[in-house]
């Protein structure tokens, strides 16, 4: 029991935003628990229940899996790890972070392989990274400024590194090219992000533009690509900017993609499709083996030799047999289809690291339900505690779109990936575009009356309001349930796209729930 509380203290909640004006962005961190036995693997289930209301016109045959699935973009990484403990970042220790490379500038010979190399310097920006967005959650103008420099030690050390390498290697005329470019994207992707850490720290009016003023220089002298002419302060014509916008998404997906598995779908419901087509074709070819009148090894050929006489009953007789034969064919396909369906995902695909090694699987699966068929506990957190939405006990007034991903992890090869590797990021994004085609005009003007009787013509926005719950459990077979809990955002669509995306508080005994009471509900395929 005490195993349970403290994994279900470690759970993290979903995150949902909207990641531009038409996408939905679910992030979830799974996290390995701790104290399980060795070599076990777990799984990481979410259930995501999108209430739409009927007036947006979605369902099976206007919004179908195909679309669904095009309409979503997935990605699994790893967590950056924590490379460094607190009180290495605090003394600078970037020999933990560039062991070879830092090594290789002290005068030791390089490593043997320029990737390993590679990944030194890739792995350097994501954790600089990760400390940049760690310290806008800080509040306190003294700790913000100690952590920036902080970082911005470690930024100059690794400078120092990257500088004496390149020379080194420019002087041997080695062709490690590719370490070249590494160094110099990260240098410059730090840079601008660093800027960004100042700008976001300005508008919190804490005053850290003293560490910009060697930036600028630096960036000069490098011929980075600069917004903002370094010496006229001019911003650059929009080509330039066009070409700064491009350069730092390449080099922000050049850095982060070293933490991205690999992952290859596979379609589960066209093999089915397959199989059961089969089988009722086997099935069909097996009457007309038995009914065939042309067929002297026909069951049924004294019959026919009984009727043959009659030209209008034989026909009648063949055709009867032949249709039975073909709907037949049909009707066990969609029997099949119905039958196998709760057992078998949508898609499932593999997990695996650059290197091929296997992280784990995971399963998807989607379908349409409507509100009165989703389970109690989802239906308790459907309900409004705020009382602003109008919901009738006798009105089945919304399309419950039903979305399940369950990933099985093997934590012994995640922990293999990088060091104090212990958890992946999950990332989820919904295009909400096909859920816009049938909403009316996002505004429109009606008037009102004043308490002085005068006229007030009032511009009104229309808007569709999509609640979207998730269900979060963490669970392994041998173990068992291990944590749950729940998140419910709602999400503001206009005929423009996604107005905003708005948090709904749960009370605290509904977001996370009781695994003795709820397991028997989980277990039914057909429960949600």
């Amino acid at each position: 029991m005490d195993h349970h509380r403290r994994v279900r203290r470690d759970l993290t909640p979903i995150d949902v935003s909207a990641h531009d004006s038409y996408q939905v962005e679910i992030k979830a961190l799974h996290r390995v628990p701790e104290g399980l036995p060795m070599g076990e693997e777990v799984t990481y289930v979410q259930d995501m229940f999108f209430f739409m209301p009927k007036s947006l016109g979605l369902h099976t045959e206007a919004y179908s899996k195909e679309l669904f699935y095009r309409s979503v973009t997935s990605y699994i990484r790893v967590k950056t790890p924590q490379v460094l403990a607190d009180e290495e970042v605090q003394s600078c220790r970037v020999d933990r972070i560039l062991p070879g490379l830092h090594r290789a500038a002290q005068g030791h010979e390089l490593p043997r392989s320029q990737e390993e190399c590679i990944d030194e310097v890739r792995l350097f920006g994501t954790f600089v990274n990760d400390q940049l967005k760690l310290m806008s959650r800080l509040d306190d103008a003294k700790a913000l400024k100690t952590s920036m420099e902080e970082v911005c030690q470690l930024v100059s050390a690794y400078r120092m590194v990257m500088d004496t390498i390149t020379e080194r290697l420019e002087t041997d005329g080695s062709g490690w090219w590719g370490l070249r470019d590494a160094f110099r994207y990260v240098d410059e992707f730090l840079s601008n992000r660093v800027e960004d850490a100042v700008l976001e720290a300005d508008h919190r009016d804490i005053d850290l533009s003293g560490f910009m003023k060697e930036e600028f220089s630096r960036r000069g002298r490098k011929g980075y690509l600069q917004v903002v002419h370094p010496v006229s302060g001019d911003v650059t014509d929009e080509k330039n900017r066009e070409l700064f916008v491009f350069r730092m998404g390449r080099f922000k997906k050049y850095i982060s993609e070293l933490l991205y598995l690999e992952v290859k779908r596979v379609r589960h419901d066209t093999i089915i499709t397959n199989i059961t087509a089969a089988i009722g074709a086997a099935m069909a070819a097996f009457v007309t083996a038995l009914a065939d009148p042309n067929q002297r090894t026909s069951l049924s050929g004294r019959f026919f030799e009984s009727i043959r006489d009659s030209f209008s009953l034989m026909v009648l007789v063949v055709a009867g047999i032949y249709v039975f034969k073909d709907r037949m064919k049909d009707w066990v396909k969609v029997y099949l289809l119905v039958y196998f369906r709760p057992w078998v995902p949508d898609y499932s695909y593999k997990i695996r690291s650059r290197k091929g090694a296997t992280i784990g699987r995971c399963k998807e699966e989607v379908r349409f339900t409507n509100s009165g068929e989703v389970s109690d506990d989802i239906a308790m957190r459907r309900k409004d505690a705020s009382g602003s939405e109008v919901i009738l006990a006798s009105d089945s007034f919304e399309d419950v779109l039903f979305y399940r991903r369950a990933l099985k992890i093997r934590p012994l090869a995640l922990e293999g990936l990088f060091r104090n590797t212990n958890s992946l990021k999950d990332i989820t994004r919904v295009d909400f575009n096909p859920f816009l085609a049938k909403l009316s005009n996002s505004r429109h003007k009606e008037e009102f009356l004043a308490p002085d009787s005068s006229i007030k013509e009032v511009d009104l926005p229309k808007v569709y309001h999509v609640n979207l719950i998730i269900r979060h459990r963490i669970q392994s077979k041998e173990t068992g349930a291990l944590a749950c809990c729940y998140s419910r955002v709602r999400i503001i669509l206009d005929k423009d796209g996604i107005k905003r995306v708005e948090e709904v508080d749960l009370e605290p005994e509904n977001r996370s729930g009781d695994f003795r009471v709820e397991a028997a509900a989980f277990g039914a395929r057909n429960s949600a």
